[in-house]
């Protein structure tokens, strides 16, 4: 898949408590739907947790693939925030974050 391929990611935590889900969703810079990849996860987590999860899962699938030129879109403003940071993420979700911004050399 040749030229920059936009990697949309999403999260949503289910109401009942069981579990959260990770959705992710590859388009050329037409639209054009070329992949799309889910995941559940239990035990349920926080949204900003579930969020920074599914960018990661969305970023190793692209990984996998042989994507090299990502452009990651998502909703979580906090996230894409802390991830743009040079800084340590010393939140829960911190670990994830400091392999998304490992990942993103691949890119």
């Amino acid at each position: 898949m040749p030229g920059k391929v936009r990697l949309n990611c999403d999260g949503a935590v289910c109401s009942d408590g069981a579990c959260s889900g990770l959705r992710w969703l590859f388009r050329d810079l037409n639209g054009l739907i070329l992949a799309v990849g889910s995941r559940c996860v239990s035990p349920q987590y926080d949204l900003a947790t579930i969020e920074a999860l599914s960018i990661l899962h969305g970023m190793l699938c692209g990984k996998h693939v042989g994507l090299n030129k990502l452009v990651v879109e998502s909703d979580a403003g906090v996230i894409v925030e802390v991830i743009n940071s040079s800084s340590m993420c010393e939140a829960i979700y911190g670990n994830f974050i400091e392999d998304i911004k490992d990942l993103i050399k691949d890119f």
